[in-house]
């Protein structure tokens, strides 16, 4: 079967028994690892599909918050013989448990994979902070607090909205786990976070920055774009200032795109969208980003919901 340069490399270390395994371009694996830039209500979830893996290796990845790394892309050598690696995570995380089956002649073991689940809302940790600390200052000090208690340690993103400059006049203290801190922060401030490949990553409800836009991804069929984009209906809960309740609105510059897999894409990423359909010629931030595949299957791709993108800052 021609792979056409496909590869993976699945790292599993289960924590118990300090045992690592490594499988790459051998056994057909299958994954849908779903990323979002909002991870105020829930967080990522993916599956990994190994096909008939050994019972020692079986028992070696089986154990109770198992980190996983998950890298892909294309790796190929080209007419010079120089060796061309598009390659990159896509996700890291634990797998809470797994599962077998049989499905015809094969046995298929499928991780379950929360990304962040150690830090986020495994941790419980205890910080204060004094009067005038920033909201980033918060986010900061609570990180490293979460990395201290775990063997799975959070980075936080570059890009930042100006939002998290704002200074907490009473300071602020918290007990708990790192996710609840996190939202209550983004509902009383109104931004939105995300976890993305172990960096939590912050994002201004109603636009990105011109920096970002300046950097955007051009998609087009040259680039690996797939099919026609169609229009896609996106809601959410925003704070009326007014009544200070959050209230549902609907906007309807959303696009639903299909690409060849690109490892380097995210949510917050921005494209540049080149169609044939000129009416999706615009630049678009991403929100919701599926990436699809099987190693020796059909799927190799991605499946993102993006929105129109409005310069902020």
């Amino acid at each position: 079967m021609d792979l056409k340069g496909r590869w993976y490399r699945l790292t599993i270390n289960n924590n118990t028994t300090n045992v690592q395994t490594v499988i790459s371009n051998t056994l057909n694996i299958a994954f849908k690892v779903g990323k979002r830039i909002d991870h105020t209500k829930s967080l990522p979830e993916a599956t990994v599909d190994i096909y008939n893996l050994s019972d020692d290796t079986l028992r070696a990845i089986s154990g109770k918050y198992v980190t996983v790394v998950l890298e892909v892309g294309y790796q190929y050598t080209d007419s010079t013989g120089a060796l061309q690696d598009n390659t990159a995570p896509i996700l890291v995380g634990a797998s809470l448990y797994n599962t077998s089956k049989r499905v015809g002649h094969d046995r298929v073991t499928t991780l379950h994979v929360t990304e962040g689940y150690l830090p986020l809302h495994s941790a419980i940790i205890s910080v204060s902070f004094p009067p005038s600390t920033t909201l980033l200052g918060v986010i900061q000090g609570a990180v490293q607090a979460a990395n201290a208690l775990t063997a799975s340690p959070l980075a936080i993103g570059k890009v930042l909205p100006s939002v998290l400059t704002t200074p907490l006049v009473s300071g602020w203290c918290h007990m708990g786990t790192l996710q609840t801190l996190l939202n209550t922060l983004a509902k009383a401030y109104n931004f939105t976070w995300g976890i993305n490949k172990g960096v939590v990553q912050f994002h201004d409800k109603h636009g990105t920055s011109s920096a970002a836009i300046k950097q955007a991804t051009v998609l087009s069929s040259d680039t690996g774009l797939i099919r026609v984009p169609t229009p896609h209906e996106y809601s959410f809960s925003d704070l009326n200032p007014d009544s200070g309740k959050n209230e549902k609105a609907v906007r309807y510059v959303g696009v639903r795109l299909e690409c060849l897999l690109n490892p380097h894409l995210g949510p917050g990423s921005v494209l540049q969208v080149q169609s044939l359909e000129s009416q999706f010629n615009h630049w678009y931030l991403i929100r919701d980003i599926d990436f699809v595949g099987e190693w020796m299957g059909a799927s190799w791709e991605c499946v993102i919901l993006a929105d129109q993108a409005n310069a902020v800052g």
